[in-house]
Formats: structure tokens, C-alpha cells, sequence
């Protein structure tokens, strides 16, 4: 945890910086010059517009991206037509490892997703539950396989880097699926 805890404060740091370089700037300047030619000069305009743009992206950090977005930034993009997400939860909005998405798809298109990496059937790694979520907001907490694909599923597993894994869980006619990563190099 320590480690996220120094990587958030680098990050708000970031964020920081801008607006106190342009407090210090302010201070310093308008002494010199005046307040109205200090808030009228470059320099201060630029800070300005730092400050914003900082804050800004690290503010949208913190705003959990849609179904359908998860689906583009993990699954497939472009995203099938088939594709109706059910649900999904953006773990990075929470610095929490794990995104997971709920959606119906066209058996075809799922041949599209099967095709777009080396996915793996996973026999042999059979989980108890599906569980994706550590708050209580909006748990995924189902027992394996999930409900609504019925007893029969193939797992599907793919390992995009080293701690890294995408797990592909779908019904025998393949048009419904429950989609996990888990970023193995979160704390």
C-alpha cells in the first residue's frame, strides 16, 4: 500500500505544482509590477491554463469510465454492433486491480474477441466464485459459473504481461459472457 500511497501523492503533486508555481509567480511579481500587469502577463496566463489542465486530468482519474468505454479500452475496439454491455465496474477509478464487464454477444461476433489475442481454454482453474469488487457499492459475488450462463462454461484465459491476467467466461452458445482483468501489478 505504501507504494500507491507514494504514487498518488507524486501524482497530486503533479497536479499541484502548476498552482503554486503561479502563486509564487503572483507574489513575486506584484510587487514589482503591479497585481493587474502580473494576471495580465504570459506567464501567468500559461500557469492558468496548467493549473487547469492538471487538475482536470487528475480529477478525471477519479471518474469511472461506462461499459461500453471498458469494453473499447479492454475487450475490443471497435466495438461490435452485438455487443449490449449488462454491467460492468471500472476498478481504477478506486486504484483497485480489477475491471470486470457482464455483456450479450453475437456468436460471431465473440469469434471476433476469440481472434483478437492468443485466448486459452483454462480447465483446470476453476474458480469457487467470481468475485470482482472490493466495496459494497456494486459487488460481483456469484458462485462459479455465474447464474445467468447456466452449468455449462468454457473459461478463457489470456496473460497480456507478467501479473497480468484476462479471464473470458461464456456460455456453450457464446453469446453471453462475463469478462475479468486483473492488473497483477496493482498493490
Amino acid at each position: 500500500m505504501g507504494l500507491l500511497g507514494i504514487g498518488l501523492l507524486i501524482i497530486a503533486g503533479v497536479a499541484i505544482a502548476p498552482f503554486v508555481l503561479f502563486v509564487i509567480y503572483l507574489i513575486i511579481n506584484t510587487k514589482k509590477v503591479g497585481f493587474l500587469k502580473t494576471i495580465k502577463s504570459k506567464t501567468a496566463i500559461v500557469l492558468i491554463i496548467l493549473t487547469f489542465l492538471c487538475g482536470g486530468l487528475f480529477i478525471s482519474a477519479f471518474i469511472p469510465r461506462s461499459g461500453n468505454q471498458l469494453f473499447k479500452d479492454y475487450v475490443l475496439d471497435p466495438m461490435p454492433k452485438s455487443i449490449k454491455v449488462i454491467d460492468s465496474y471500472d476498478g481504477s477509478s478506486e486504484f483497485y486491480p480489477q475491471t470486470c464487464i457482464h455483456f450479450k454477444i453475437s456468436p460471431d461476433d465473440f469469434q471476433l474477441i476469440f481472434a483478437s489475442r492468443k485466448w486459452e481454454v483454462d480447465s483446470d482453474d476453476t474458480p469457487a466464485r467470481l468475485i470482482c469488487n472490493d466495496s459494497l457499492k456494486n459487488p460481483w459475488d456469484f458462485p462459479f459459473p455465474p447464474p445467468s450462463l447456466g452449468s455449462d462454461v468454457v473459461i478463457y484465459t489470456f496473460v497480456p504481461r507478467e501479473r497480468d491476467r484476462e479471464i473470458l467466461i461464456t456460455n456453450t452458445q457464446m453469446n453471453e459472457v462475463y469478462y475479468k482483468y486483473y492488473d497483477g501489478n496493482m498493490p
